[in-house]
């Protein structure tokens, strides 16, 4: 076990190629409605909670949020709660996430821009953020994250908002890996239809439906990219497997 990682507060300078701090958005009775949310030993993450919809008030915060945050597309809020101080994997969208602590909560964040040709990432380049409770942070599309941590026995709390249908179940589908797949070439039961190339639209529907690229062996959920540490088990779970060095640890703060 390594030792403990250093934790700035989301206030210092360095946070800004990860996220931002938002203000002006009084979350007050997200935080209330959160109370009845459970506290579980380990984690548990709930894409979407109505309650937390509910109400004059609760729909005005999610219609904002909508509005200034996500440019009016529909948004799902749901929330992450536990105890936790490990990292595990790294997960990534392919847009901005809205974290509202409800209590302190620490995020483990690094870069994509940081992953390998080959998928693996190295630990070692990721960096530790405090955030206290009733901030409102977004953590761009490129920032690697994964579940919060806290820095206290009495555990965490962070409403999450994202686009809706995020980390939910991927359809069901042969997963394909991409080897072979080249730029402007698909594949039909294994023989590779041409760009250009005259076909039906039978064989154009089957070729865009078989066809896959490398990244898709990330795909763990709907819009969720995943990396996955082998200290974790989720390997088990079909995670990608990639994380290279220490699974990173969060200290009492």
């Amino acid at each position: 076990m390594g030792k403990s990682m250093e934790v700035r507060p989301v206030s210092d300078p360095s946070f800004g190629k990860y996220g931002r701090v938002i203000t002006g958005f009084e979350v007050g009775e997200l935080a209330a409605r959160m109370k009845e949310t459970p506290l579980p030993e380990d984690t548990i993450y709930v894409a979407d909670d109505p309650a937390l919809r509910e109400g004059p008030v609760c729909e005005a915060i999610a219609e904002a949020i909508s509005y200034s945050l996500f440019g009016g597309m529909p948004v799902q809020i749901g929330y992450c709660n536990g105890h936790n101080r490990t990292l595990n994997a790294v997960e990534y969208h392919r847009n901005s996430e809205i974290n509202i602590p409800v209590t302190d909560a620490v995020f483990i964040v690094g870069q994509q821009q940081d992953i390998e040709a080959d998928f693996t990432y190295d630990t070692s380049k990721m960096e530790a953020f405090y955030a206290p409770a009733g901030s409102v942070i977004e953590l761009y599309a490129t920032t690697l994250h994964y579940a919060p941590c806290d820095g206290k026995d009495d555990g965490f709390k962070v409403v999450v908002v994202l686009p809706e249908g995020t980390n939910t179940e991927l359809p069901a589908k042969k997963k394909q890996m991409a080897q072979g797949v080249q730029a402007g070439q698909g594949e039909q039961n294994g023989q590779s239809i041409q760009t250009g190339q005259n076909v039906t639209a039978a064989q154009a529907g089957d070729a865009v439906q078989s066809v896959s690229i490398a990244e898709d062996r990330l795909l763990f959920a709907k819009n969720k990219w995943l990396i996955a540490h082998e200290e974790s088990g989720l390997g088990a779970d079909g995670a990608f497997v990639g994380l290279k060095g220490e699974n990173l640890k969060i200290g009492e703060f």
